[in-house]
């Protein structure tokens, strides 16, 4: 699968970059910003179509940090100490000066990363990416970024963009706010073009169904229904069967609805 496709159709925001929030429903009244993640997302395509040199994974990663037990260094530690430290959720760490000191051991959860192989950290489309999304750059140690969830938006500092005035450090994480199924539905219903024949026969089934009575409904379905010149039987071939099955299934199938009440219900 495309992770361009993925991104423009799933993710509606990426650390503060946005991706047409507003057309997940209902329409909106200006045109949304989508530019910029439209390119970052085709950066991310670019890294696919030459090989794996991203993928999402897991990493172990501390929930809490460790904290220091043991106030006096140590020069040596044996592995008794070692074993017994590892028992007791412990762990003996050598510090540059070459001391020994007690940590605890924080309890470790498996957390989604972005993950970046070594021949893609340098390469110019994570270069773009870094900076669209102010991300800090990694190492071949350290090569991922963690994922995260907008639990607390994307608006709330650290979270927030630089600007300007107010400078704020790189990223070490991409904090990402997803759509729901509705808003990806109605995401990509704005991409659809109803053809012309089709929008034809939908207003002949919406007024097709007043009273005898009606002669302005009877009307304009002969002038839907007819074809002026402009509309290909071809393309409406079958359609009526369709829409007769569809109509036959709904509850109270049959039944002549009053044209009034019809346009009521579809207004409000």
């Amino acid at each position: 699968m495309r992770i361009s496709r993925f991104m423009r159709v799933a993710v509606k925001n990426m650390n503060d970059v946005d991706n047409a929030s507003s057309t997940g429903g209902p329409t909106p009244a200006l045109k949304p910003d989508y530019e910029q993640f439209e390119y970052l997302a085709s950066q991310f395509r670019e890294l696919q179509k030459y090989g794996r040199r991203t993928e999402l994974a897991y990493e172990d990663m501390a929930v809490t940090k460790p904290v220091l037990r043991s106030p006096s260094p140590i020069d040596k530690v044996n592995d008794k100490q070692i074993l017994r430290a590892a028992e007791t959720g412990h762990q003996w760490i050598l510090g540059e000066d070459a001391k020994w000191t007690l940590w605890t051991r924080p309890p470790v959860n498996p957390t989604p990363v972005l993950r970046i192989a070594p021949d893609g950290i340098d390469s110019p489309e994570m270069q773009q990416i870094r900076e669209i999304l102010e991300l800090k750059p990694v190492t071949p140690e350290k090569n991922f970024y963690r994922l995260r969830r907008d639990t607390y938006g994307q608006f709330k500092h650290p979270n927030a963009r630089r600007t300007r005035e107010k400078p704020a450090e790189l990223r070490e994480e991409i904090v990402m706010s997803m759509r729901s199924v509705k808003e990806m539905m109605f995401y990509l219903s704005h991409a659809i073009a109803v053809p012309e024949s089709h929008r034809r026969l939908a207003i002949t089934l919406l007024f097709g169904c007043g009273s005898d009575t009606d002669s302005s409904s009877n009307e304009t379905q002969q002038n839907t229904a007819s074809t002026d010149g402009q509309t290909d039987p071809a393309e409406t071939a079958g359609l009526p069967e369709l829409i007769g099955q569809f109509v036959q299934t709904q509850p109270g199938a049959g039944t002549r609805i009053p044209r009034e009440k019809l346009i009521a219900d579809n207004a409000t």
